[in-house]
Order: structure tokens, then sequence, then C-alpha cells
């Protein structure tokens, strides 16, 4: 059953009604999901939409957190450089994990090690993980050391199984089990959710405290129905996501800013104008969106102080309303 039918004829109106980028009379639901599914589904196999722009952002360590059918899945870590220091006692920090895109099939956890250091930079720790991936175009291909994700599902219990390392973790790790956010793009965006609204077994808990999502994925046909609206509760942890505003997935943004309304959950949502699919990986919107993730940080306690950033004025993103 595609999404589009999911949702309800109330909730379809309100956003068509308040979308100021589309009208019903421009494009009908079953035409837009189609246009998102294409959308997504060559992103992957060009690479251009979840490839982040070059840069010498290095980890500081890496560590083992689940091993599968031989093959050992990292967390790729960065740490700030007051914790280094010998001698010098510091308190647990605030930590974040992100999870690449690749439409699920693609990518690794580089895409986001330019962020990661950033972040570092500003007193938190910073995680990329890397993940199962499901075979491609090369059916021979062997993803994450020797394991290839069969469906969405073994993503997803990646994901789950590095937040909860880094929980279980935490004092090794020098975190705060209280603030741990989870991010991500595209199809890491969409895992980073998951872990926020999926149940938890009796345990040590996957749920991220917030949520910092580019362009994720969300209720797209490749995530195999893994996620609905009505997942996002009232409990859901706040969010806050990105989107280009020529990205259809735009919508996704839409649908959990009108159920966050009615159920009275935190969902900030910013739109870069004239931008598609990805535009986070690069200058200067790279730059642009982690000035307002730094702010969202700061706003729930994970950073002090200003963002340590020179954004360009012209640059800036719209909040939705």
């Amino acid at each position: 059953m595609s999404y589009t039918i999911k949702i309800n004829w109330v909730l379809l109106l309100t956003v068509a009604f308040c979308s100021p980028h589309y009208s019903a009379e421009e494009v009908t639901e079953k035409e837009k999901e189609k246009m998102v599914n294409e959308q997504l589904e060559q992103a992957p196999y060009d690479g251009s939409a979840d490839r982040a722009q070059k840069n010498d952002a290095k980890p500081d360590r890496s560590m083992t957190y689940k091993v599968i059918d031989g093959a050992e899945l990292k967390l790729y870590i960065f740490e700030p450089q007051a914790d280094k220091k010998e001698g010098v006692k510091v308190e647990p920090r605030p930590a974040i994990v992100f999870f690449h895109g690749g439409g699920w099939k693609k990518g690794d956890p580089s895409q986001f090690y330019w962020q990661s250091r950033y972040l570092a930079g500003r007193g938190m720790v910073a995680i990329s993980a890397q993940y199962r991936l499901k075979q491609g175009r090369n059916k021979n291909k062997k993803d994450a050391g020797g394991a290839c994700a069969e469906g969405v599902a073994d993503c997803i219990a990646d994901a789950q199984a590095a937040m909860r390392f880094v929980r279980k973790h935490a004092a090794k790790l020098g975190v705060d089990p209280r603030r741990i956010a989870a991010g991500g793009g595209s199809a890491g965006g969409h895992l980073a959710a998951e872990c926020a609204v999926l149940p938890n077994a009796q345990g040590v808990t996957a749920r991220p405290d917030l949520l910092v999502l580019f362009n994720p994925a969300l209720f797209h046909r490749l995530a195999e129905n893994t996620i609905a609206l009505k997942d996002f509760t009232a409990t859901t942890p706040p969010s806050v996501q990105f989107y280009g505003s020529r990205d259809e997935m735009v919508e996704y943004g839409r649908y959990t800013l009108v159920q966050a309304g009615t159920l009275g959950n935190k969902v900030d949502v910013h739109i870069a104008k004239d931008q598609g699919h990805g535009f986070f990986n690069n200058t200067p919107w790279r730059e642009s969106t982690m000035a307002i993730a730094d702010a969202f940080l700061v706003k729930h306690g994970y950073l002090q102080g200003p963002p340590a950033l020179d954004v360009d004025q012209h640059e800036q993103l719209q909040k939705m309303k």
C-alpha cells in the first residue's frame, strides 16, 4: 500500500491549501508520488544527490558496534579536542549519530564527516555510522565488509544497534546517555527517524533524544513501508528537518509538520529556495543548514554559544509555517 493512501483526506487537503509551492491544479497526488519515487530511485545510481563535497575531515578513532556474517560494522568517532588532553577530566558530552544516504543501496559514513568534525569542534561527540547496504546493480557486490542487507529492515536493525551501542557504552565514549541525537540524510534520515518511532525492546533503548534530518526519505516507496505518518506521535523526539524547495520530498516535511501541530510534538522544517535533493552536501548550504542545526542543538542544551560558522546572509533557509 502506498504512503499517500495511508494519509487521511483531511490532512491532504490541509497540506494542499497551506502549501505556498504547490496547488491541487498543478499535480495530482498520484503524479506527485510517482515523481518522488523516481527522484530517489535515480539518486542512488548517479550518486549526485548523496555525495558530500570533498573535505579533509577525518575521524579520531573507530569502534566496532556489531559483527554480522563475519563483517564488522563500524562507528567513526569525532571527539572534542579538550577530551584528548591527558589528565584533563571532562563531563560527559552530548552526542549525535549520523547515518549516510544513498537509497539504502550505496554511500558511506564519510558523507557526514564534515558535520561531525564541526560538531566535535563545538563540544559534542559526533559519530558517523556504517550499516549494511542492499545489493544494487552489481548483484555480486558485498558491502559493509562482506555483509549485505536483504531489505530496508536490516538497515534499520543496524541503525538501532548503533544507537544502543552508543548509549550502552556511553561512559567509555565520554557521552551523556540522556543526550544522544540521531541525524542523517535521505535514506539515512529515514533510519534516524525509524530509531525514534519504533517500539523498543526491554533493555537499552535505541530511541534518540533529538533528530537532525536532511531531506529524509521518510515515506518513500523504496523504504518498503517501514514507517508511516501515524508512527509520529506526541512523544516523538523534537526534530529539525531540511529540504530543497525543488525536492518533492519536501511534502514529507509538510506532513510531519501538520501532524506535529495536531499532536503537540516539536518539528521545525526549513526550506532552501530553488534547491533539489541532497542540496545540503555542498557549500554554501552545508554551512547554512549546520548553522540552523547548531541553533537547534543550543536550544535543547546540547551546545552553548553562537554557531562557529560564517554564513552568507543571502543563503538563508525559509522556515515552513
